[in-house]
């Protein structure tokens, strides 16, 4: 099943019900990925997710980088300390990534 996007107010929810996360390792296997930075309402799309995080991590307040998102269609990403300029990715992964990536063995949902 494809997860679907979330409306604004969805977002928003997600977003502040997560920002305890700011701090904790951004993965599970390795710390060389740095700790969770952010936790930011970004675009649905993976383009305008990219222009996001261009934005932000060059300086952007992230509450203005989101204005690139016209579509009402939003997602909640983590975002990582740990840039690597040299292979232009962002620290990022969907907040539901995240919580499954660090859910405890044995408790997935179905």
């Amino acid at each position: 099943m494809k997860v679907k996007y979330m409306k604004y107010k969805q977002a928003i929810t997600a977003c502040l019900q997560h920002q305890s996360l700011i701090g904790q390792p951004f993965d599970k296997d390795t710390e060389a990925a740095g700790t969770v930075r952010y936790v930011l309402i970004a675009p649905y799309s993976r383009i305008l997710q990219w222009h996001f995080l261009s934005s932000v991590f060059e300086g952007k307040d992230p509450s203005q980088a989101i204005a690139i998102c016209r579509d009402g269609k939003y997602d909640v990403l983590v975002i990582g300390t740990k840039y690597h300029p040299s292979n232009d990715r962002f620290p990022a992964k969907s907040l539901r990534d995240y919580l499954a990536e660090f859910e405890p063995q044995g408790s997935a949902s179905s």
